[in-house]
């Protein structure tokens, strides 16, 4: 008898779904979410989140999970850093 393994393949492409088990982007995404919505307006009227992390680790996707599930507007500025130049240029993705 041998043992069959499935691999469950992910595109590397931003399509705004959770397709993890454990669904932990879903997590991450409402955890953003509640932080931005529970900030004071009058003491800080603009937000900046940051998303860290290698390539194909699931940042954009992430982005594209906040910007679908959104029920208020909201501006999202994707930016790519290029290396460690310090120099940031918008993705152009969204």
């Amino acid at each position: 008898m041998s043992n069959i393994v499935t691999l469950k393949i992910l595109q590397n492409v931003p399509v705004g779904d959770d397709e993890f088990d454990s669904k932990s982007q879903d997590h991450i995404a409402e955890s953003i979410k509640n932080l931005i919505m529970n900030i004071d307006n009058e003491k800080t009227p603009m937000r900046l989140i940051g998303i860290e992390g290698g390539w194909g680790t699931g940042k954009s996707n992430l982005v594209k999970i906040l910007e679908k599930n959104w029920k208020i507007k909201v501006t999202f500025l994707p930016l790519r850093c290029l290396g460690a130049s310090g120099r940031f240029t918008s993705t152009g993705d969204y």
